[in-house]
């Protein structure tokens, strides 16, 4: 009972959220691809917020929360991705000139079995979804690992958490129909 109120909540939540935001000009929110063995790539952020003007500042702290759960089997090989991981960054932003913007981000990075499997479980079962083998048996676990035959290349199963690799970005934009 506890868990359908939880998901009731939320459900409402989100709806007053997107009535609320209709009127409003939508953009996306700043999100980094969270997958583990994606980020040592140094994948860009997705973010379409306007450049700021020259000589001004902006600073924004961001949080994204993201709980996986993948399991792939191949003929001779199997990915396991069972993890929760929560990015928090500073990112500060300088307006160079007209059209021209430099940023710094500084990310905190969490991994661990987290606290939504539960939640996500209830979820999936109260619209009838696909649990994609998730089971109440391996919930709030933290498990990565990569095996290829009877080797195993990869074995992540401790939580860990720090500072992430610092982001230097410098940002153009051109008008184009009225759009940056």
């Amino acid at each position: 009972m506890y868990h359908a109120l939880q998901i009731v909540l939320v459900t409402h939540l989100v709806l007053v959220q997107f009535s609320s935001a209709a009127a409003a000009d939508i953009r996306a929110f700043h999100n980094v691809n969270q997958f583990l063995l994606k980020q040592i790539f140094a994948l860009p952020s997705l973010d379409n917020s306007p450049l700021i003007e020259a000589g001004k500042w902006r600073i924004n702290l961001n949080a994204n929360l993201s709980n996986s759960y993948d399991v792939a089997i191949g003929t001779n090989e199997q990915l396991m991705n069972d993890v929760e991981t929560f990015r928090g960054s500073l990112l500060v932003n300088y307006g160079l000139r007209d059209n021209w913007q430099l940023s710094l981000e500084v990310p905190y990075i969490s991994y661990d079995g987290g606290f939504l499997d539960d939640f996500i479980y209830d979820w999936h079962d109260f619209w009838g979804l696909s649990q994609n083998s998730r089971t109440m048996g391996n919930s709030d676990q933290l498990l990565i690992a990569y095996h290829s035959g009877s080797a195993s290349f990869l074995q992540i199963h401790d939580h860990d958490s720090g500072l992430g690799d610092l982001r230097i970005n410098l940002a153009y934009t051109r008008p184009w129909e009225n759009r940056a």
